[in-house]
């Protein structure tokens, strides 16, 4: 039975109409708009501009055609290049637009774009959904690719239902939530992933039964900040676009890449790239290519703009100090984006002065210019030699006759847990006992080890280091008082293993944080502040654990290394038969370096870089040490913080019955 009230024949009639309805003419596209979109093609840059006017409005600069001249060289004849350009230029958009231009060239069947976030990612399937879809220019030249797509106004269900004269499906799909967009008559796919999610796997069957891959790769600012000041993810991400995203295209096809990038710190990714040696085309592009002669001019331009701010006069004086000495202050100077300015300035030299002075120079350097600047030379320069050049005659696990304070700190990680004992004498000179790590070969848990592996891992290792410590026979004038453990690992589980652990010390657990985001809670607070540390209570009152200020205690405990041997408020390391033996320990405290430090109205900034490839374990370890010397009343002047005794002061209350 069809149905209550219905024969077979309506049934077949709704049918067929609900077919014919589906069914799509197939376009016939006018020799004049072929032959417009193959002229254009020949020049990516003009076809960019005519398809994609409202993304493209400015005519182009240097920096651009540098980009695309790139993308085009790259998947015309292969290989891997990089180009480096200032942020704001829209690079993202030009890559987006480029992979489109490969499709529809037949240049590439399968380019994937690869921007660092899925962010990144939904507005690059923005971008092609929209110019499919809705960009009457593009449809109109190329009906082949967009009629399936216009026709379903941008519905993905509709898109997959629709079928040609002769009742076939187009085969195309608005595969968004899975990272593709298949165009129809398996003329191709367009891709995309990100490099913080899972890059690898993307792959498509066309409904001819062909199994297409990525053949091209452009990827779109492969690091965050956070990723730049990292020597291990950076190197994770490295390995991650050498190994895993280079690999994505089948064993016989060749697979052109690109990135475009922006430097963000000394030795980031993005360096790495443009290094020669990395075998990649490297094309670096900043917005001033030149700078002006008369810098001094400029000072003087910016002293006029800011007295002008002060009367809010809106910019009036800067433009009228501009406009009378435009000749001399733009004398020698040279910008690669000649329209790269906003409403109400006059040009883009204007625009590139105002920016340098508003960011700063050290922003302006890096977000702009591509070449960051590495203020370390103005701070300190710390290496592994002059660590090394710290080793005394004092024997392993002896103290100093002079030490008042023995503490030690021990850091988590999958490598392994690294811990550093050190005594302090009144004037915080501090003198490393022992260090080591554990286990003392291999890993502390394998790769992708469950969870529960992972801490029971975490438990036993931190157990074994704190018994031996209780163990071994120190010699010296004071017993170790407080030992740290860092909780930015499994946090749960250093709080579980303190709260139980019963030894001759004091084990707390302890986290850092960035200058800019320490501060002492008072309702959480536990006794008095000491220096750039307190103890606070956890939000259940089950325990405590210490704060303190990572930046301030670093640099700290790296200066300590500056003074002269055994110099009031240095460091020294214990006897080795040969000093080169603490190499590995000397390595990890220089591998992160100092490149700023500031002031703000909130207080001091510290930028630090990661030297790539490196690992700083003992450096947090020793810095640890140094905060537990802070905790028990020791300062970086060498003066102790008092703390006024606790005196009872409320009264008791009577009750009278």
């Amino acid at each position: 039975m069809p149905g209550y009230g219905k024969t077979i024949d309506d049934v077949t009639r709704r049918s067929e109409a609900r077919q014919a309805a589906r069914k799509l003419p197939r376009p016939e596209i006018p020799r004049g708009n072929i032959r417009r979109r193959q002229r254009l093609a020949k020049e990516p840059a003009k076809w960019l501009r005519y398809y994609f006017p409202g993304i493209f409005r400015l005519p182009f600069g240097k920096v651009h055609n540098e980009i695309i001249e790139a993308v085009n060289y790259t998947i015309k004849t292969g290989g891997r290049c990089v180009v480096a350009g200032p942020r704001g230029t829209g690079k993202s958009y030009l890559l987006d637009g480029m992979a489109l231009l490969a499709v529809v060239q037949k240049q590439a069947r399968f380019p994937v774009v690869i921007p660092w976030d899925a962010k990144g990612l939904k507005k690059a399937l923005g971008f092609w959904q929209k110019a499919l879809c809705f960009n009457e220019k593009f449809s109109k030249d190329y009906a082949d690719f967009c009629h399936p797509f216009v026709a379903c106004r941008g519905s993905s269900q509709k898109c997959l239902t629709l079928l040609d004269d002769d009742g076939r499906p187009y085969g195309a799909r608005l595969l968004v939530s899975e990272g593709l967009i298949v165009l129809p008559d398996s003329l191709g796919v367009i891709g995309g992933s990100t490099m913080n999610g899972n890059p690898l796997g993307l792959h498509h069957t066309t409904d001819k039964g062909e199994g297409l891959r990525p053949d091209c790769v452009l990827i779109d600012d492969p690091q965050d900040a956070e990723t730049a000041q990292s020597a291990t993810q950076i190197q994770n991400t490295i390995d991650l676009v050498d190994k895993d995203i280079s690999g994505m295209a089948g064993p016989d096809t060749p697979m052109p890449m690109m990135m475009a990038c922006t430097v963000k710190q000394r030795g980031d990714v993005a360096e790495h790239y443009l290094d020669p040696k990395s075998g990649w085309r490297a094309v670096r592009v900043a917005q001033i290519e030149r700078w002006p002669e008369n810098m001094a001019l400029w000072e003087e331009w910016h002293k006029a703009y800011e007295a002008g701010e002060e009367n809010k006069d809106g910019g009036k004086a800067g433009l009228a100090f501009y406009k009378t000495h435009k000749d001399e202050l733009i004398k020698g100077m040279v910008v690669s984006w000649d329209h790269r300015y906003s409403k109400g300035q006059p040009d883009a030299y204007y625009s590139a002065m105002f920016d340098y002075f508003r960011m700063g120079k050290s922003a302006f350097m890096a977000e702009r210019q591509g070449d960051p600047l590495d203020a370390i030379a103005s701070q300190y320069e710390l290496t592994s030699d002059i660590v090394i050049k710290h080793t005394v005659t004092i024997p392993r696990l002896t103290l100093p006759p002079s030490s008042t304070v023995f503490t030690g700190h021990c850091d988590i990680n999958r490598a392994g847990l690294h811990w550093c004992l050190s005594a302090f004498d009144q004037q915080m000179t501090g003198h490393c006992v022992a260090y080591g790590k554990t286990p003392q070969h291999g890993e502390l848990w394998e790769k992708n080890a469950p969870e529960l592996d992972r801490k029971q891992a975490i438990f036993r290792g931190l157990k074994a280091v704190c018994d031996a410590i209780a163990q071994t026979r120190f010699i010296g004038p004071v017993r170790l008082g407080l030992f740290l453990i860092d909780l930015g690992y499994e946090r749960d589980v250093v709080m579980r293993f303190c709260n139980q652990a019963r030894y001759p010390f004091r084990v707390l657990p302890s986290g850092g944080r960035a200058a800019q985001k320490y501060y002492v809670s008072k309702n959480k607070l536990v006794g008095r502040p000491f220096e750039n540390c307190h103890v606070e209570k956890t939000i259940d009152g089950t325990g405590h654990y210490l704060i303190f200020n990572s930046d301030y205690w670093r640099e700290t405990a790296q200066r300590a290394f500056l003074a002269e041997v055994a110099a009031p408020g240095g460091y020294t390391i214990h006897h080795a038969d040969d000093p080169y033996r603490h190499k590995n320990f000397a390595d990890q405290i220089c591998a992160e370096k100092l490149s700023n430090k500031y002031d703000t109205d909130q207080g001091l900034r510290w930028e630090w870089r990661h030297v790539p490839g490196t690992h700083w374990d003992y450096g947090d370890a020793l810095t640890g040490s140094w905060v537990a010397a802070a905790a028990c009343g020791l300062s970086a002047s060498g003066m102790p913080v008092t703390r006024k005794r606790y005196v009872e002061t409320r009264k008791a209350k009577v009750t009278v019955e």
